[in-house]
Order: C-alpha cells, then structure tokens, then sequence
C-alpha cells in the first residue's frame, strides 16, 4: 500500500499541524519511522472522516494511465484517499482491470468512479 499525502488544507483541527511537525522532526535517515508515524495518523485521518459520516475510500490500481487519472480526480476534489496495489481484491469483487474505487463496501470501475468523483 503506498501512502497519499492529503491535502493539509482540506483536514479539520490539528491533523494537518501534526503532519506537518512530524515531517519537520523526523531525520531525514529515520524513514521507517516517518512510514510508521504517517501510517498512525492517516488512520485518524479516515477515523475522522468516517465519524463525520463519510466513507473509506480506495483506489486499487497498478500505477497505470487510467489510474493516475483517477487519483488525480480525487486529489482535484479534497478526496482523502488510500492507495492500493491488491490487485487481488479487485479481482475477488468482479473486476477485470484496473482502476477499481472502493467507497465504502461499493466497487466501482473507472467509468463509474470517474462520475462518482466528479459528483462530489
């Protein structure tokens, strides 16, 4: 799974400030702890924004064309988002290719989540 910064402006509160300290108090050759550090608050970051009644939202993708598109998209609209590589899952849920965008438990494929998006 890679990490997505999100869009600071866009995080409510003092999420954002942390990021942003951490970032700036992390040595640069301490790069497994940064991971960890921004593993831990990109959790509340989703447990935030599940509690105001929103959804997880995924990208499932290789890195390809359609999918830095999407992703794109996403970042376009303030979309907090998880990137994911687990091809697998995709295609345990019906899908053939990739991009897939998992909103909460619905499945969606390019064409789809592209709509999706750009009705948010």
């Amino acid at each position: 799974m890679k990490y997505i910064k999100p869009n600071m402006a866009a995080l409510e509160g003092e999420i954002g400030q942390e990021i942003y300290n951490t970032i700036l108090n992390t040595p640069d050759t301490n790069w497994k702890e940064l991971h960890r550090k921004s593993k831990e608050i990109e959790k509340r970051i989703l447990k935030a924004q599940l509690n105001k009644g929103g959804s997880m939202i995924t990208l499932i993708g290789t890195g390809c064309p359609k999918c830095n598109v999407l992703a794109q998209k996403l970042k376009a609209k303030n979309i907090n988002f998880i990137d994911s590589d687990n091809i697998d899952e995709a295609i345990n849920n019906g899908f053939m290719s990739a991009p897939v965008l998992k909103v909460g438990n619905e499945y969606m494929d390019f064409g789809t989540a592209v709509k999706w998006v750009n009705n948010q």
